[in-house]
C-alpha cells in the first residue's frame, strides 16, 4: 500500500512569515521614531526637511511637522558662527558625524544648543541624497557651563581686586608723595579696566573751583599747571560738577552724548590741553568713548573727582 506525501500550504502556527516580521519591524521603528525623546530627521543637502519626529518639531518650537517642513534649514536654521557648510563638508568627506555641537534657531528666533550625529545616504552614482541624523538639546548644559565660567571669572576678578587693594594700601601707608600715590592707583586700576586717561581733580568748596591735581594720558604724565581751574557748574551741568553735587559715581558709556546732556564746558584733549566746548561742533570732536567719574570724599564731603577715560 503506497502512501502519498503532500506538502501543506498552511503556515505552521509556530512560524512567523517574512511579511509579518517586516511589518513588526516597521511598526517598531515608527514607534521609536514617534516617541523618541531626542530629535530625529531626514534632510536634503539643500536644506529641505523630508522627515522630522515630534521631539525635533517641539525642540524647534513648531506646532506640526507640516509647519516645520516649510522652513529651509540651510537658509535660516543655524547661528552664523556655526556655518552649515562645515557640517556638509565633514559628513560628505567622512560619511558620518558623531557628537557635533552647534546652535540651531527656533521658530521664535531664540537659540538652542544641540549635539548632532548623522550619516549621509548616497545615490547609485555616489551623490548625497539626504542626511539622516539625531539631535539632542544640550541648551541647559551649555547655560550651566557658561554660568560656571562666569562665576569663576567673577571670583578671579574679586581676588585680583582684593590683591590690588591690599598692595595699594601698603603703598599708601609708606608714602606721602601724592604723585606716587596717584600713579600707584592708576597702575592697579589698569589691571582691572582698560583706561587710556586718568585724571584727579580737587574741589575747593569755598572757592567753588575744580582744579587738576594729576593727569595721565596714554601713559604720558601731563603738566597740570597748564589746566585752568573750572568753576563748579549748576546742578545738572558738567560731568565733574554732577559728581560733586550728587556725591555718586557717574558712568558715561557714550561720552559724547553725556557731555552734550550735561552741557559740559571743558574737555581734555589727547595732547593734554584743555578745550572749551563753546559749540556743538566742538563737542563732536571729543575722542573719548566712555568715562567713569568717582567722587573722592573726606568725612562724607566730596573733596575731588577721580576720572577714568577710555578711547
Amino acid at each position: 500500500m503506497s502512501k502519498r506525501i503532500t506538502k501543506s500550504t498552511k503556515p505552521d502556527a509556530g512560524c512567523v512569515s517574512v511579511e509579518d516580521t517586516l511589518l513588526e519591524s516597521e511598526e517598531l521603528f515608527r514607534s521609536l521614531y514617534q516617541n523618541a525623546t531626542i530629535g530625529m530627521y531626514r534632510i536634503t543637502p539643500d536644506g529641505r526637511i523630508l522627515l522630522a519626529n515630534p521631539a525635533l518639531v517641539d525642540m524647534l518650537g513648531y506646532a506640526s511637522f507640516e509647519e516645520l517642513a516649510h522652513r529651509n534649514l540651510e537658509q535660516s536654521g543655524y547661528e552664523p558662527e556655526y556655518p552649515r557648510a562645515d557640517f556638509r563638508q565633514r559628513i560628505e568627506s567622512q560619511g558620518e558625524i558623531r557628537g557635533m555641537e552647534s546652535v540651531w534657531i527656533r521658530k521664535d528666533g531664540s537659540a538652542v544648543f544641540v549635539r548632532e550625529s548623522a550619516r549621509v545616504v548616497w545615490s547609485e552614482d555616489h551623490q548625497p541624497l539626504y542626511y539622516e541624523g539625531t539631535v539632542e538639546d544640550i541648551t541647559e548644559r551649555k547655560q550651566a557651563e557658561a554660568a560656571l565660567m562666569e562665576s569663576q571669572r567673577r571670583a578671579q576678578r574679586l581676588l585680583d581686586q582684593q590683591i590690588a587693594i591690599n598692595q595699594l594700601a601698603q603703598v599708601l601707608g609708606e608714602s606721602l608723595d601724592l604723585d606716587r600715590i596717584y600713579a600707584t592707583i592708576y597702575q592697579y586700576i589698569q589691571e582691572i579696566v582698560d583706561a587710556s586717561g586718568f585724571f584727579v581733580s580737587s574741589f575747593n568748596e569755598r572757592e567753588k573751583l575744580i582744579r587738576a591735581e594729576y593727569a595721565l594720558y596714554d601713559g604720558e604724565l601731563l603738566d597740570v599747571a597748564l589746566f585752568p581751574a573750572v568753576p563748579l557748574a549748576q546742578p545738572g551741568q558738567g560731568t565733574q560738577s554732577h559728581v560733586i553735587h550728587s556725591g555718586e559715581p557717574l558712568y558715561t558709556p557714550d561720552h559724547f552724548q553725556a557731555m552734550q546732556k550735561c552741557k559740559a564746558r571743558f574737555n581734555v584733549e589727547k595732547d593734554g590741553s584743555i578745550s572749551e566746548l563753546k559749540s556743538e561742533e566742538n563737542t563732536q570732536k571729543i575722542d573719548t568713548h566712555s568715562a567713569l567719574y568717582l567722587p573722592m570724599k573726606v568725612k562724607g564731603k566730596v573733596t575731588g573727582v577721580m576720572q577714568l577715560q577710555s578711547d
